[in-house]
């Protein structure tokens, strides 16, 4: 979006981006940390069971608990955070913002 043009509102703009994220940067950033919590509980879970079933130490749980949490913390994150940018880019477009890809 271009910014610079002459018939950018600021505030207009700032009034719908928040209506188009739901709310504010800390809503926004709160919906996805709670993707990355579930996606790292999931892998917390996934983890463990295939660390105690491949390595079958209790180690190997432990290794896996590690893995599946920080990969499932990250793939948790990600997903709700793209699915959100997609979602307030088509707001935006739809209130006549013209949006730079």
């Amino acid at each position: 979006m271009d910014s610079r043009a002459p018939t950018f509102d600021k505030t207009k703009y700032t009034v719908d981006l928040d209506n188009c994220r739901g709310g504010t940067v800390l809503d926004v950033a709160l919906n996805g940390l709670w993707g990355a919590v579930v996606g790292s509980a999931y892998g917390l879970l996934q983890g463990s069971w295939t660390g105690a079933i491949t390595g079958r130490t209790p180690e190997g749980a432990i290794v896996g608990v590690i893995v599946g949490g920080v990969a499932g913390a990250v793939v948790g994150a990600y997903e709700p955070i793209q699915e959100q940018e997609q979602s307030v880019a088509r707001c935006l477009s739809g209130k006549g913002y013209v949006l730079d890809s």
